[in-house]
């Protein structure tokens, strides 16, 4: 059963690479079956509860970065300036809330922080190439890459847990919080 999901994840999160880079749109039917497939990985592994407090924790990270990108533009403006499909799109805020669903609250700050540090550099580097012509970055596309290479990761290493918290504390030298780490065993 898990190999069917990583396929189709990696299949949709593919499309959704193509499309991204194509049309600068993605599509919504993709996105959702794709939110189905996270989320339902995301009960299996953990449960209902925890799925749902790990989906909430990590909700708020995009939620501060929008609101903060609303309150800049605002400010910049000198008026209320919705930024969505201006210098944002829809799919990408709608592509931040699906992968609330893929990964526990430590492991989603670190992929997400990552992932758009990489679409930044990779967005330069193809713009300064000429390979890119345009001044919207494919901020969902990219971070799709980013996901398959990490689903990629896990399927080869299937001892690889998205939703354990352990090697990013560890890595963080900081095992005294997992004995106590809110959100779960950690």
């Amino acid at each position: 059963m898990n190999t069917f999901f990583t396929i189709s994840e990696i299949a949709l999160l593919l499309i959704l690479v193509y499309q991204d880079f194509k049309d600068r749109s993605i599509s919504s039917i993709a996105l959702l079956i794709l939110f189905i497939l996270f989320s339902i990985q995301s009960i299996r592994t953990n449960n209902l509860t925890q799925a749902g407090i790990y989906f909430g924790i990590n909700l708020f990270i995009p939620f501060v970065q929008v609101a903060g990108l609303t309150m800049y533009f605002s400010i910049k403006n000198k008026r209320f300036m919705n930024f969505i499909d201006v210098y944002m799109g829809l799919g990408d805020i709608l592509f931040f809330i699906l992968l609330c669903t893929v990964f526990s609250p430590a492991n989603f700050l670190p992929f997400y922080l990552g992932s758009l540090i990489a679409s930044v550099i990779l967005f330069l580097a193809l713009k300064k190439l000429k390979a890119i012509k345009t001044a919207e970055v494919p901020l969902a596309g990219i971070m799709s890459v980013m996901l398959i290479i990490v689903l990629t990761v896990k399927w080869i290493k299937p001892g690889i847990d998205l939703y354990d918290d352990y090697w990013v504390l560890n890595f963080l030298n900081t095992n005294s919080l997992t004995s106590s780490f809110p959100f779960g065993e950690g």
